[in-house]
C-alpha cells in the first residue's frame, strides 16, 4: 500500500523531513531499477533475476537471505530452472552477486550477496539529481 503524499501508511500527517526522505527513497529505487533495466552488460533474463533478488533482499546487508530455491524462484519469474541457474552463474561471474551457503544449512540452501556498489551508484546519482531532498 503506497502512502498518499503528505500522509504516512496509517493516513496520519508526516513531517517535512520524513516526506523528503520517502521521496528520496522512491527516487533512489526508480534510479536503481531504471539503471539495471537499461544496462547492456546483462541479458534480459539476467536483469529479471537480479531485479528479483534485490526485491527479495535486505538492503542493510545487501543480502538475499529469502532466496526460496531455484525451483520456486524460477516459477515466480516464469522461467525454467535451467535458465535461472545459468543467469545466476553468469551474474556471479560478472560480479553482481555471490552465492553463499547459509550458516548451518544444507548444501543446497543458499543466500545471495548482492553487490552494494550498484545501490551506491544509484544513491550518488539520486543525491546529485535531487539535492533538495537531502537539504534539510
Amino acid at each position: 500500500m503506497r502512502s498518499i503524499q503528505g500522509q504516512d501508511r496509517r493516513g496520519e500527517p508526516m513531517d517535512r523531513k520524513k516526506q523528503l526522505a520517502e521521496q528520496f527513497c522512491s527516487r533512489l529505487w526508480d534510479s536503481f531499477f531504471t539503471s539495471l533495466r537499461g544496462t547492456e552488460l546483462l541479458t534480459p533474463c539476467e536483469k529479471r533475476v537480479l531485479e528479483k533478488l534485490w526485491l527479495l533482499g535486505t538492503i542493510k546487508t545487501s543480502t538475499c537471505d529469502a532466496y526460496p530455491g531455484h525451483v520456486e524462484f524460477a516459477r515466480s519469474l516464469k522461467l525454467s530452472e535451467h535458465r535461472v541457474k545459468l543467469a545466476l552463474k553468469k551474474l556471479e561471474m560478472k560480479g553482481f552477486v555471490k552465492a553463499v551457503r547459509r550458516r548451518g544449512a544444507m548444501r543446497t540452501d543458499v543466500a545471495y550477496l548482492l553487490n552494494p556498489l550498484l545501490l551506491e551508484a544509484a544513491y550518488d546519482r539520486t543525491k546529485r539529481d535531487y539535492p533538495d531532498l537531502l537539504a534539510s
